[in-house]
């Protein structure tokens, strides 16, 4: 079993590129994945090809106004979503 079954990351830039592979890989090793994004068409879509263990957050992290992802806990609204969890966080987008 992974170190990172059961957990939740939280995966900015996850529509496409090197976040959607990080996303990827997360699923795989059991982590259950929020894929952020401003593409709402392919985070969605993303989201719904990774299965039950992936959501998808409509989100711009340019703009470094996104209280969920500042806060010392942002997987926290999430867990109601998938089984009792800890955190991960991997960050792709803005670069």
């Amino acid at each position: 079993m992974s170190k990172l079954a059961g957990k939740v990351a939280i995966v900015t830039g996850a529509a496409c590129g090197i976040g959607l592979a990080c996303a990827k890989r997360f699923v795989v090793e059991g982590t259950n994945v929020v894929l952020a994004d401003i593409d709402a068409q392919e985070g969605a879509l993303a989201a719904k090809h990774l299965g039950d263990s992936a959501r998808f957050l409509r989100c711009d992290v340019g703009t470094l106004r996104v209280p969920i992802l500042q806060s010392p806990n942002p997987a926290r609204p999430w867990r109601r979503h998938f089984p009792p969890t800890r955190r991960v966080r991997g960050e792709s987008a803005g670069s």
